[in-house]
């Protein structure tokens, strides 16, 4: 952001550092849901063609569905390390803030969600079936590995 931008702005302290720093510990969590998710289509697609006729339309559609299911997941994290670093940084409306974030997040990242899904499905390139299960797996796995490192210890 230009100078003259920042001080118009009310930013003054601005640097290249606070400027979308993503955690490590966010990267590692979406890698997790990513592979998962990968996995879980597979197996989606495997029973899909076992219970009706394989088409690329159903291959076409698990893909998307993943990719929008991993980057929901992606921009959540993501929207809840920007959460903690307010809540770390304290002030007396920090919690507000916090809560604010994390709501107005949950609104667009929704939106921006059922209406790509939703487009999608208009195209007529995709399998409505296929392009909705995938959003159920990013939950599944967290839940997966939640018990995971529940019963084995954190890794």
């Amino acid at each position: 952001m230009p100078t003259k931008l920042r001080k118009k702005c009310g930013v003054e302290n601005h640097s290249k550092e606070n400027e979308m720093k993503i955690d490590k510990t966010v990267w590692k969590e979406t890698g997790y849901v990513a592979l998962g998710t990968v996995l879980l289509s597979v197996v989606m697609i495997l029973v899909y063609s076992a219970i009706s006729s394989f088409s690329l339309k159903m291959i076409y559609g698990a893909a998307f569905g993943s990719i929008a299911a991993v980057l929901n997941f992606f921009f959540m994290a993501y929207t809840l390390q920007k959460a903690v670093e307010i809540n770390a940084e304290g002030g007396e409306d920090s919690e507000e803030k916090v809560k604010l974030k994390v709501k107005a997040s949950y609104t667009v990242r929704s939106m921006i969600y059922v209406l790509s899904l939703a487009v999608a499905f208009m195209t007529g390139f995709f399998d409505v079936y296929a392009l909705l299960i995938p959003a159920l797996f990013p939950s599944i796995i967290a839940r997966a590995r939640m018990f995971w490192l529940n019963k084995h210890g954190e890794q």
